[in-house]
């Protein structure tokens, strides 16, 4: 179900659960499926799912900043460039 915002409570928990779990390095697979009863594999499709998301952006803009340079980097390293010239 979608509330006012566009974004589904699982979408809102995920953004929410991401903020909460940044830097965390171990448990991360025990504390997603603990607290959203999802596989992290379904954590990340969603996650993935919410970039360019302007809801996402207004419920959580930190997390989404984040995940944009992740996904930057990650493009970076496959296209065998970087974000700096030089």
């Amino acid at each position: 179900m979608r509330s006012g915002d566009g974004l589904t409570q699982l979408q809102r928990d995920v953004l929410h659960c991401e903020r909460e779990l940044q830097g965390v390095r171990t448990g991360r697979t025990a504390r997603i499926r603990a607290r959203l009863g999802i596989s992290p594999v379904r954590y990340e499709q969603v996650l993935r799912s919410l970039i360019g998301v302007p809801a996402a952006m207004a419920e959580a803009p930190d997390v989404m900043h984040r995940l944009e340079r992740r996904l930057q980097a990650r493009h970076a390293r496959q296209d065998g460039t970087s974000d700096r010239e030089g």
